[in-house]
């Protein structure tokens, strides 16, 4: 049976709430409302919230905004 491995750079890609909240400077209930409400993109893994770093960053820029 073959796995699929997760490379190490690849887990560093996917922020919690927690550390999108530290990068940004604002509380985590500031985040849970972006991402619920869509302006912010995230996506749930086990019912908690995960934000693409990636898609942080494009964010921030202002060349995405959150769920299409």
């Amino acid at each position: 049976m073959k796995r699929s491995r997760i490379e190490h750079w690849e887990l560093g890609s996917v922020l919690t709430i927690t550390e999108v909240a530290d990068i940004l400077r604002v509380h985590p209930t500031t985040i849970y409302r972006l991402v619920k409400r869509g302006e912010l993109p995230g996506f749930k893994i086990g019912g908690c919230w995960r934000i693409n770093r990636a898609s942080l960053d494009k964010w921030l820029s202002g060349d995405i905004t959150g769920h299409p």
